[in-house]
């Protein structure tokens, strides 16, 4: 999550972001980031998009 926050966070760590590509590339772990619902609104009002809407996270849309 941090990632998504300050995409450069670790740029002065190249075994850190060589971890985390190596990890988010494993099959499993790939696979569960492509399906997660997009998220929008952060540090304002963060929503999922859920099934076409922006829902509060913690939420279902109707």
């Amino acid at each position: 999550m941090i990632r998504v926050l300050e995409p450069t966070i670790f740029d002065d760590w190249p075994k850190i972001v060589s971890f985390f590509n190596a990890t988010e590339n494993l099959s499993g772990v790939s696979e569960y980031l492509n399906s997660r619902p997009e998220l929008v609104g952060i540090k304002e009002e963060p929503k999922l998009i859920l099934k076409g809407k922006a829902v509060p996270t913690g939420m279902m849309p109707d």
